[in-house]
């Protein structure tokens, strides 16, 4: 099956694309809230008004449903458990004039599906993650692990040196990657961008009061709120530890985590030992965070580094000021001690002395008020989509006419 579809992705493939048919097919690594999946979802979504033809592939096929208030209309199952071969019969059957890869996971399917077609159309990739670091390898497993880890950075760093073109939401995530030896043929910083007309101050003011009763807390609670996967690289046991450190002074503090995944139930059992019950609210899912951010007043990212978080930016557009490690793109959202405050990457003690300031309700109103200036300024999203369809009609030659704005985005899972 496999050898047929092979050979007639070699016969049927044009080598240019069709006039006037501009599809692109974005490839992410799974359908789950993930700040790099939304951006892909929405992104595509405003491409399609813009008269783009956007199909998303997953590199990863998720058996559950996903949540439908992002995806109201169930994915196409791919039909094929090989996903090189599933992208190699959608490259079949769209030719489109641009494949666009999200993640390392769809950056390496991309990069093994190119050597198997005579598709040779433009070829992207949208960076959100920061080059792999050198980890100590205490065992044999570890190690060959580490192996096979570092041979697949390989064939990813190779495909993003031959891709046509690399975008990178932050520069200092940019210069990082320069110096892990990326040699691109072009590349490009797009900052990313949210839609403030959804998240803005009028939003968490019309929201506050009934999100606030909906998670249960007080007026006169301080509610450090957080948006992220629940995973080990997250780092939310240290907001956990935050919380436990600040209610020794003042019972007031409490936390708001929104998301879900594999460290759920360690993150509920440590809260547990840490005497946290009733002052952390463990949300779940959320496709909208506009609820969320209302009821909170201070928001944060524990990771140790992140690339450009969109969650910080939603936060701050609503008006709430930011706390972030001091790595990666954080300097490019935060202005320290005006917008928010930077603390020292994994180190409770500095995000205590950080957040200080921010437990007085006169100081919160001030750098909040500023977070949502700056946030106007800095993360429009149709500023962003701009850029990209710029950027797009330059590397494809194709100039599409807006269309039908309620146009979907057909999704293979």
């Amino acid at each position: 099956k496999f050898r047929f579809i092979f050979l007639t992705t070699l016969m049927k493939t044009k080598l240019s694309a069709q006039s006037g048919a501009a599809k692109i097919i974005f490839v992410t690594d799974q359908l789950t809230l993930g700040g790099a999946e939304l951006h892909t979802f929405n992104l595509a979504k405003d491409l399609n008004r813009q008269g783009f033809q956007c199909t998303i592939i997953t590199a990863k096929s998720m058996a559950s449903p996903i949540d439908n208030r992002l995806f109201p209309h169930q994915p196409k199952p791919s039909g094929h458990r090989s996903r090189i071969v599933s992208l190699l019969r959608l490259l079949r059957q769209e030719n489109p004039v641009l494949l666009v890869a999200t993640l390392p996971n769809s950056v390496s399917l991309m990069s093994w599906c190119l050597r198997f077609t005579w598709w040779r159309g433009k070829t992207l990739c949208i960076i959100h993650m920061m080059p792999a670091q050198q980890q100590p390898l205490p065992s044999l497993t570890k190690a060959l692990r580490h192996l096979q880890k570092k041979f697949k950075n390989r064939n990813i760093l190779r495909m993003m040196n031959t891709s046509d073109c690399l975008v990178f939401p932050s520069q200092a995530q940019y210069a990082a990657w320069l110096s892990s030896g990326l040699s691109p043929k072009r590349a490009i910083v797009i900052n990313n961008g949210i839609d403030l007309r959804h998240f803005s101050k009028l939003a968490a003011a019309s929201h506050r009061q009934s999100a606030r009763q909906h998670f249960g807390f007080s007026e006169n609670d301080i509610v450090i709120g957080t948006c992220s996967r629940l995973a080990v690289d997250k780092n939310l046991d240290y907001l956990l530890q935050l919380v436990a450190l600040l209610r020794e002074k003042d019972h007031r503090v409490k936390a708001l985590i929104v998301g879900d995944g594999s460290q759920k139930d360690a993150l509920k059992d440590l809260a547990h030992e840490l005497g946290l019950d009733g002052a952390v609210v463990f949300a779940g899912l959320w496709a909208d965070p506009v609820i969320p951010i209302a009821a909170t007043d201070i928001g944060i990212l524990t990771s140790l580094s992140e690339v450009f978080g969109l969650f910080a930016c939603e936060c701050m557009a609503m008006g709430r000021p930011m706390l972030m490690a001091n790595a990666g793109g954080a300097r490019e959202i935060i202005d320290h001690g005006a917008t928010g405050a930077l603390f020292k990457p994994g180190d409770v003690m500095s995000m205590a002395q950080e957040i200080q300031p921010f437990l007085d309700p006169e100081f919160r109103q001030i750098t909040g008020d500023k977070a949502a200036e700056v946030a106007r300024r800095r993360f429009c999203g149709e500023a962003m989509v701009k850029k990209y369809q710029g950027l797009f009609e330059d590397l494809t030659g194709h100039r599409p006419a807006p269309t039908d704005p309620q146009a979907e985005v057909t999704i293979f899972n």
